[in-house]
């Protein structure tokens, strides 16, 4: 009898939002200039958001490891993709929206296989 086993790769992977959705919803020059990402490392998940272009040093960082995550949602649009990720006790609440919905797609299952890799559940 084989079993499979699941590799995961430990490089980040990065999801950054798309600069159309950005200019055709909610329109803001720094966002346009330098859009949101959410990057996936080995210890946890990322959020970069940059407030001003002027200044790329003045942004939203947030961070939550694999163990306190709570909750993964993938919302579907009609164009693009949105994930939200929830924490344990909700105190930290991450969100990127515009993402292609290959890229969402893919960025969804790694989350779940590195969560799955850290906790030995299967999500």
């Amino acid at each position: 009898m084989k079993q499979s086993i699941t590799v995961v790769s430990q490089e980040p992977s990065q999801l950054r939002s798309s600069r159309w959705s950005i200019l055709l919803t909610n329109f803001g020059l720094t966002s346009l200039i330098i859009p949101p990402r959410m990057i996936l490392t080995a210890e946890g998940v990322c959020t970069q958001c940059t407030r001003i272009f002027l200044f790329p040093w003045v942004k939203a960082v947030e961070h939550a490891a694999y163990s306190r995550i709570a909750s993964v949602r993938h919302n579907r649009g009609f164009i693009w993709d949105s994930i939200e990720i929830e924490t344990a006790g909700g105190s930290n609440y991450l969100e990127i929206r515009g993402l292609p919905k290959s890229k969402a797609r893919h960025g969804v299952a790694r989350l779940r296989e590195r969560m799955a890799s850290e906790s030995g559940r299967v999500f």
